[in-house]
C-alpha cells in the first residue's frame, strides 16, 4: 500500500536534499517505468541542484550555460551526458508566469487527479508550510505588501487538512486494475519562527 512521509526541520537541514536522494533512487530501480512528481508550493524546480543529489532531469542548453558558469568550468563528457538524459517519466507541476502564480488550491487537485491514478511510484510536494491559496493573494502596495485578506482565519490549515484527507482516502483505494495504490507521498516541510519567542517576545 502507499504511504504518506513528511520531511520537518529547520533551513539548510537537507530536507530537500533528501527528498532529491529518493527521487533518484526511484530512477534508478525503476529506470524507464519509473514515474515520478514533483510539485513546488513555494519556489520554482531546481534543476541544477536536482541534478547535482543524481535525479536525472534533462538540463536545457541555457541550463547547462548556467550551470557552468556557476562552476567555473566545463562540465566532463560523462557529466554532459548525465545532462542531457531523462529516467522514465518525471511530471514537474509549473509554478506559473510571475505575477500570475497557480495558487494552492490548483496544485493540490493536480497532485490528486495523478495520485488517483495509481500511476506514480512518488509524489513529492514541496514547501506545504509556505503556499497561498487563491484567497490570500499579495498585493502590491508600494514598498509595502500584505495579504489580500487578513480576516480569513486558519485558510492554510483547513486546506491542507481537506488534502491530506483526500490523500489517505485515495491511497486506500484500488486502481483501475484493482491492484493497490502503492504511490508514497513525500510532503517537505520548513519549521517556521516561533511567533511567542520571536516577534512576540518583543512586545
Amino acid at each position: 500500500a502507499g504511504s504518506v512521509c513528511q520531511l520537518y526541520g529547520d533551513e539548510g537541514v537537507g530536507k530537500n536534499m533528501l527528498m532529491n536522494y529518493v527521487i533518484a533512487q526511484v530512477q534508478k530501480h525503476y529506470r524507464e517505468e519509473a514515474a515520478v512528481v514533483y510539485v513546488p508550493l513555494e519556489y520554482g524546480f531546481d534543476k541544477a541542484f536536482s541534478w547535482e543529489c543524481g535525479v536525472a532531469c534533462p538540463l536545457s542548453e541555457e541550463e547547462r550555460k548556467d550551470f557552468v558558469l556557476d562552476r567555473g568550468d566545463e562540465l566532463p563528457d560523462e557529466e554532459l551526458e548525465v545532462a542531457t538524459r531523462s529516467v522514465g517519466e518525471f511530471l514537474i507541476v509549473d509554478t506559473g508566469e510571475k505575477g500570475r502564480e497557480i495558487p494552492a488550491e490548483a496544485k493540490f487537485d493536480g497532485a490528486l487527479e495523478l495520485l488517483g491514478s495509481g500511476e506514480f511510484q512518488v509524489i513529492c510536494i514541496d514547501g506545504i508550510g509556505a503556499f497561498l491559496g487563491k484567497d490570500q493573494r499579495f498585493k502590491d502596495e508600494g514598498r509595502r505588501r500584505r495579504l489580500a485578506d487578513v480576516r480569513k482565519i486558519g485558510v492554510n490549515a483547513r486546506l491542507l487538512t481537506d488534502f491530506l484527507a483526500e490523500v489517505f482516502t485515495l491511497l486506500g483505494m484500488p486502481g483501475k486494475d484493482g491492484s493497490p495504490n502503492n504511490t508514497t507521498v513525500i510532503l517537505n516541510n520548513q519549521v517556521r519562527a516561533n511567533i511567542v519567542e520571536g516577534f512576540a517576545a518583543k512586545y
